[in-house]
């Protein structure tokens, strides 16, 4: 009997879970994804022949959870010269600016999953009303028709290229995203970058857009906490940004190459590691490796330090040990 995978994956005040299994009937591995109870998406894969289908649901559980884990944007299509039988068929694209538009709109119905359900709807569809289908498939019927209408009006708007110097004249507030992750980190853990990636993808230099959206995202007993410390934060960002606007002079920073800097890590040892990780962090130690990665710019102490801050104080001194066998020290 193939095995069935279950895992909860919890961002902010949403708890999400991930179940991913073979169908017999069908021939084809299942995985659906759940928000707060709700089936919000289901992903289907042909079993391929020949190959373990344990492991064949593995490797798709495992893909699902990265994806949400790790949002990122539509791969675009694009435009190839086709046979002239084909020239009539239509394709569907979807545009950056779209794509943003409209995770702003459904966000709230599918959370971290919003990226996975724009790209498979993007993946699939050959028409702006089949993606539209696909996308709030899902949906119960009520909450597809608010907002069924909202997403084909962005569908149809125009992107209209304006020249630079009119761009020029709205200037917004630089996206936060360091200091906004450093704040919502103690509350979020390692889902924090995916929240930030969302928040970043809404942001249109508004301090108020921003806190809204935070403010679904934190549960209540820390809700005003943490929209204090943004508050904040978007106030002294505004300051700095008026500042800087008014310096006639520029000030010299050093360069890169004559700070300090301790031993750089390179990929190979990443990988070194990696059975180590797991250990504590199970299938995201390659994610926890990866953003400590590029968070520490390479350099080994602060890379081993950004992993030891992810767990339990009771494990730090042995997992350090272990780390620095590996990769020794600065």
């Amino acid at each position: 009997m193939a095995i069935s995978l279950n895992q909860d994956i919890r961002a902010g005040k949403s708890t999400y879970h991930v179940q991913t299994e073979y169908y017999k009937t069908s021939n084809k591995i299942i995985s659906n994804i759940f928000k707060d109870g709700k089936a919000v998406k289901r992903l289907e894969k042909e079993v391929e022949e020949g190959r373990d289908l344990d492991e064949q649901i593995k490797e798709f559980h495992n893909s699902i959870i990265e994806r949400l884990t790790k949002p990122t944007l539509v791969k675009r299509k694009k435009k190839e010269e086709k046979p002239v039988q084909e020239a009539q068929k239509e394709v569907f694209t979807l545009t950056e600016q779209q794509e943003e538009k409209i995770a702003a709109v459904i966000y709230p119905f599918f959370g971290i999953a919003t990226y996975l359900v724009i790209s498979d709807a993007a993946s699939n569809a050959s028409s702006k009303e089949e993606f539209v289908d696909q996308l709030l498939g899902e949906l119960e019927e009520e909450k597809a028709k608010e907002v069924r209408e909202e997403i084909l009006s962005i569908l149809s708007e125009k992107v209209e290229e304006k020249p630079s110097e009119l761009k020029e004249e709205k200037k917004t507030l630089p996206f936060p995203e360091e200091e906004l992750t450093e704040i919502l980190f103690p509350y979020f853990g390692i889902m924090t970058g995916v929240l930030v990636e969302s928040a970043k993808r809404v942001w249109d230099g508004e301090k108020g857009k921003l806190l809204d959206f935070l403010a679904g995202e934190l549960d209540d007993d820390v809700r005003e906490e943490v929209l204090k410390k943004v508050s904040s934060l978007l106030g002294e960002v505004e300051e700095s940004t008026v500042e800087v606007e008014k310096k006639e002079e520029k000030v010299e920073t050093p360069k890169e190459e004559n700070l300090p800097t301790g031993r750089k890590l390179d990929s190979s040892e990443v990988d070194k590691v990696l059975p180590v990780l797991q250990e504590y962090f199970g299938i995201s130690a390659a994610m926890v490796a990866e953003d400590a990665f590029e968070e520490s710019g390479g350099e080994v102490n602060r890379f081993v330090e950004i992993i030891l801050s992810e767990v339990d104080e009771n494990e730090r001194e042995e997992l350090e040990i272990k780390l620095r066998g590996l990769l020794g020290g600065s």
